[in-house]
């Protein structure tokens, strides 16, 4: 008899769990649709600005679409002024005119989509819900611009041209697809639990925004990867990640695969100045490390440092550059992935890279399966 009041109990319950998930479902599924038509001001809550003379709920929760054609090359500037911390479900850009998003914070539940060929603007803070956001962008040339503090509590996919001023904080898995090119600009994020990329990713300074640090629980860089680094410093100074170089940090594992880019705009250190083993850059600091870039290409080396620029070489699993001369004679760099560190070696050498600091460990890079139809396939 208990046996079977407790089944019946147990098939109640199902029973609402699965109800009370297909309602979260549909409520998704079927959310009302706004679109912009700013006729009369740039405010949200005026229902003349929407199509239909309705503005969005002050509950929130509908898909908005801000759309239209002409405007020229000035950005139409619209203001949530609703409330903080409003939830969305989704943001879509279409037609042919460009937005500058403002105002209160956002609460994303779904995606966030640019379908123009022009860059969309947000400069809302937004905080991420409980489930993985989709932010994509068709254009190769613009894309979507976020300025605001992005948190990311359930992890963000993206796919196609995006940009980050400010710090990603939170603790979601950030994922860039195959045709991402995106670029993190802030002096820090610590937003980021697992790393993934496989498309283009560039770091700080690279596009004129700073040196910042990237820190991640675990890295992964797939073969079809791009990572941009800035390596550098001012005449005499001291080299500090963040500061003079970017730097991608790891509490666990980074797995090297792709190609490493490292822009050399601002060495501007004399080149006399530098020190056998002791000029060193940490690019990847990390508890382990496993596999190789396929490549490594330095650009916008300047003057005595130009001789650097183009592929370097893979010698005994470091990549290392051409030779350059200076007062302390014949100096080269290389990049031993044993370690994460770029040094500066005099000519000629044999060297055992594992004595400048930690060994690879045994630990294996693992891609995650495709989730979505922006993540990796394994």
């Amino acid at each position: 008899m208990k046996t079977s009041i407790m089944n019946r109990i147990l098939a109640k319950s199902l029973v609402a769990t699965v109800a009370l998930a297909t309602t979260a479902g549909l409520s998704s599924a079927n959310a009302a649709s706004y679109t912009w038509n700013a006729s009369k001001s740039g405010i949200w809550s005026a229902g003349s600005n929407w199509i239909g003379d309705v503005a969005p709920s002050t509950t929130g929760g509908e898909d908005l679409i801000f759309g239209g054609t002409g405007g020229g090359l000035q950005l139409r500037t619209t203001t949530n002024n609703i409330s903080s911390d409003y939830p969305v479900n989704s943001i879509t850009f279409s037609g042919s005119t460009g937005y500058r998003l403002t105002g209160s914070s956002l609460l994303i539940n779904g995606n966030i989509a640019n379908t123009t060929n022009r860059t969309q603007t947000i400069e809302n803070n937004i905080t991420t819900g409980f489930s993985p956001v989709e932010m994509s962008a068709v254009s190769s040339t613009s894309g979507l611009s976020l300025s605001g503090t992005f948190t990311n509590n359930a992890g963000i996919n993206l796919t196609g041209r995006i940009s980050f001023t400010q710090a990603i904080v939170g603790n979601g898995d950030v994922t860039l697809g195959t045709t991402a090119n995106v670029t993190l600009g802030a002096n820090r994020s610590d937003g980021i639990r697992d790393l993934t990329s496989g498309g283009r990713l560039n770091i700080g300074s690279n596009n004129g925004t700073g040196s910042m640090i990237l820190d991640t629980r675990k890295a992964n860089f797939l073969s079809t990867s791009t990572t941009t680094l800035k390596v550098g410093t001012d005449s005499g100074g001291a080299i500090i990640p963040g500061l003079t170089f970017d730097q991608i940090v790891s509490t666990g594992t980074v797995c090297f695969s792709g190609n490493l880019t490292m822009n050399f705009a601002q060495m501007a250190i004399d080149p006399n100045a530098l020190e056998p083993f002791n000029t060193a850059w940490k690019l990847f600091g990390a508890m382990g490390y496993d596999g190789n870039f396929t490549s490594m290409t330095v650009i916008n080396a300047p003057g005595d440092y130009d001789n650097l620029n183009g592929e370097w070489t893979l010698e005994n699993g470091s990549w290392v550059s051409k030779t350059i001369s200076n007062a302390a004679g014949n100096q080269y760099f290389a990049f031993d992935q044993a370690t994460g560190q770029l040094v500066v070696v005099p000519e000629p050498s044999t060297i055992v890279f594992g004595v400048l600091g930690v060994t690879i460990s045994g630990v294996h890079c693992i891609n995650k399966r495709r989730r979505n139809k922006s993540a990796i396939a394994a």
